[in-house]
């Protein structure tokens, strides 16, 4: 398990301090769903607590995932899950992560994951709401578990999921974590996607030097990052001819393509999707998040502590939403919000970068 380099810094003597362990015990679980199937998990616990204080249930994104995410990425193999588990294991916190539904973990490179398409077909928001709250159960039939205090981190769509859980209230759900906030319906927030506002949040990270969500030919062409050759030229991207990039340009490019991805979703046309839409998702995953309504909604009516984590250049959802979620609690007279908004973080809050280096 590859570790992380300690801290150079001093730790805080007047702090107190926080129960330590080198030994992790790893426990694969099976885990017996509403409706019949079953799924992968893996729990990591400090091997030598017969009491655990808190449990961290991570929250899948969208798309298929294995409890160890395990990627091999610049000649690195890696596991995903294992920064998470480094720095919470030895503080005393049990950690614990799982395979969607349908997918399930191979030696096949570089993705270690095959997905049974009949299986993957049930992989929809509802039945991970229920899926999370058997997880929640179960665990709790451990002794050592029986009074953890429940954490859900979930990122991206997880952030969706998390909140559904506790506003439920089947099981208990001590405090959220929401890190890639999603603060719109899924329909809304893939439109905003395809919109052309994403890619300036891409783009714009590297070229609009004074943040007027502008990108001039000059800013352009100073390539500050040194990324020119990345790109096509400018009088490609400036489709609205009037020497300057906007979001506008960008919505143009992305015009057919974008109607193309909503027919199929709305049509159930698995098909296309296969073989066009980044992520491997289904047309019913879509349907069903119709039903649910967004965390805009959802967050402001509950009252266990919520903590959201944001990069400032998140192209997959807008960190405008985060303040705006904010300024919904302050109106409400709410505290049980606290925000995080990262001023160079992505949508990974730059894990990417911490594998890459």
């Amino acid at each position: 398990r590859a570790r992380p380099p300690e801290s150079a810094e001093a730790p805080n003597q007047e702090e107190p301090a926080t129960p330590q362990t080198d030994s992790i015990t790893e426990v694969p679980i099976t885990i017996h769903a509403h409706d019949g199937a079953e799924f992968e998990v893996l729990l990591r616990m400090p091997g030598d607590e017969e009491d655990i204080r808190r449990l961290v249930i991570y929250v899948n994104s969208s798309g298929p995932h294995t409890y160890d995410d395990r990627r091999l990425i610049l000649e690195q193999d890696i596991n995903y899950h294992d920064l998470f588990v480094d720095a919470l294991v030895p503080a005393g916190v049990a950690y614990f992560s799982y395979n969607t539904r349908g997918v399930a973990a191979t030696e096949e490179s570089p993705l270690f994951y095959a997905i049974d398409d009949a299986a993957y077909q049930t992989y929809m928001p509802g039945n991970q709401i229920r899926d999370v709250e058997q997880v929640i159960r179960q665990l709790r039939e451990m002794e050592a578990l029986k009074d953890a205090e429940i954490v859900l981190l979930g990122w991206s769509e997880g952030t969706m999921i998390a909140p559904q859980v506790a506003l439920a209230g089947n099981v208990r759900v001590d405090r959220l974590l929401l890190a890639g906030y999603m603060h719109r319906t899924m329909a809304d927030t893939l439109a905003w996607q395809q919109s052309g506002q994403s890619s300036m949040v891409n783009v714009g990270r590297y070229y609009d030097y004074d943040g007027d969500g502008i990108i001039t030919k000059a800013e352009f062409e100073e390539d500050r990052y040194g990324l020119q050759g990345a790109y096509v030229q400018f009088a490609d991207i400036d489709l609205t001819g009037d020497e300057q990039i906007t979001a506008e340009d960008y919505a143009l490019m992305l015009a057919e393509y974008r109607a193309a991805v909503f027919a199929a979703f709305e049509g159930g046309d698995d098909d296309w999707l296969a073989e066009n839409y980044a992520l491997p998702l289904t047309a019913a995953w879509y349907q069903d998040h119709a039903t649910f309504p967004p965390n805009a909604e959802v967050l402001p009516t509950l009252d266990v502590p919520i903590e959201v984590f944001h990069g400032r250049f998140d192209g997959s959802v807008p960190v405008e939403d985060v303040y705006a979620l904010e300024q919904s609690f302050r109106d409400l007279g709410k505290d049980n919000l606290t925000i995080h908004v990262f001023e160079g973080g992505d949508h990974d809050l730059n894990y990417g970068d911490y594998v890459y280096t």
